[in-house]
């Protein structure tokens, strides 16, 4: 790689796969669409990829807390916003200013909610939540259907929609079971809440739902992983979305290193034979998980791919280049499509999902949109 200003690692997002995968995910649910942008788009970039996703024809977009909304404003974004999760009533005159949708999820919230608007002259917008499995948030239903049927009841909040997160929807065939009952449990719940409410904006379908489970499709689908690439499991029917983000970096050393000689913290690695180790300027900091090393995973060079040697530090990486050569300023990539050196690789080989290494890709790592 030919020097540049930009010295560190760079995540290349390409806006045309993510558009593709947004069709697709379209296509196959047959319903409109939430595109799910928190935590910086799953590491992509909330404002460029809300943007792209608003342009597609995104029905709304979905943020974890009230500050990523806000963020989503200040990008221009217009669409719908729907905050996942909790809402201090401290922050609703900006939750107002910005035209979020709220959620409600428990009694307690809804009374501090309602409480906190009174003397505004204005009306909150909410979905309610019900929990049906997940164990996280929401009405538990049956068990909460008085709670239920009082917060619907609170002035100065205007239901719109309901909705449950499915848990097991990306676990093939044994989640089908758990999966169905939780549907069934929130249709229930739905009939209660509409007596009060009216007719809401109905969605359960996570990524998993949208690809195993189109009876849970209702009024509208929530897309996640699916849009930035990467299925969401073990799923029955899989759809072949294209990894948008590919991360690169260009090694800053290399070095010949002789047989029997440890490399970085503990020495946990020694040299086996002469080496020729290269040190990329990416760490845990940046994403690359500290027992990248360890667990086997690689980065594709020019001529194949370099395991990843000894614990990852903090701002580094070291490869060993000795098969497939290297020199300073020539690129390595990863988390990119390479089936080799995908997120989903380096998942497998550190027990984890792709979605904890795409949302943990630091600040520090440039994005460059394509």
């Amino acid at each position: 790689m030919k020097k540049t200003k930009y010295e560190g690692g760079i995540a290349e997002i390409s806006l045309t796969a993510a558009a593709r995968n947004y069709q697709l995910v379209k296509k196959r649910a047959v319903r409109p669409v939430c595109c799910v942008v928190k935590a910086n788009a799953y590491g992509h970039g909330a404002c460029v990829l809300g943007t792209l996703f608003e342009k597609l024809g995104a029905e709304m977009l979905a943020v974890a807390n009230p500050e990523e909304g806000f963020t989503l404003r200040r990008c221009g974004i217009q669409v719908p916003i729907l905050i996942l999760g909790y809402t201090s009533p401290a922050l609703l005159p900006e939750v107002l200013e910005h035209r979020l949708t709220v959620t409600v999820y428990s009694l307690e919230e809804g009374r501090r909610l309602s409480a906190a608007m009174r003397g505004t002259r204005r009306v909150l917008t909410a979905h309610l939540k019900l929990d049906t499995g997940m164990g996280r948030l929401g009405f538990s239903f049956p068990r909460e259907e008085d709670a239920l049927k009082e917060v619907v009841r609170l002035p100065r909040i205007a239901y719109t929609g309901i909705y449950t997160h499915l848990a097991s929807a990306d676990t093939g065939k044994q989640g089908v079971a758990k999966t169905t009952g939780q549907l069934l449990a929130f249709h229930r719940g739905v009939e209660v809440a509409e007596t009060v409410t009216g007719r809401l904006l109905r969605h359960a379908s996570n990524s998993g739902g949208i690809l195993d489970y189109p009876e849970a499709g209702l009024d509208m689908v929530r897309a996640g992983i699916l849009l930035y690439g990467y299925l969401p499991g073990e799923v029955i029917h899989p759809l072949p979305v294209t990894p948008c983000l590919t991360v690169k970096a260009p090694l800053i050393a290399v070095r010949e290193v002789p047989s029997g000689i440890p490399l970085g913290y503990g020495g946990a690695y020694v040299t086996t034979r002469p080496t020729r180790v290269g040190v990329i300027p990416l760490g845990y900091a940046d994403g690359i998980p500290r027992a990248a090393g360890e667990r086997g995973c690689k980065v594709g060079c020019r001529r194949g791919y370099a395991p990843i040697i000894g614990r990852v530090c903090m701002d580094a990486t070291l490869v060993d280049l000795t098969d497939t050569g290297g020199a300073p300023e020539e690129v390595v990539t990863l988390f990119g499509p390479d089936p080799e050196t995908s997120a989903s690789a380096y998942a497998h080989a550190l027990s984890t999902i792709p979605y904890e290494l795409l949302t943990g890709i630091g600040p520090r790592v440039k994005r460059v949109y394509l």
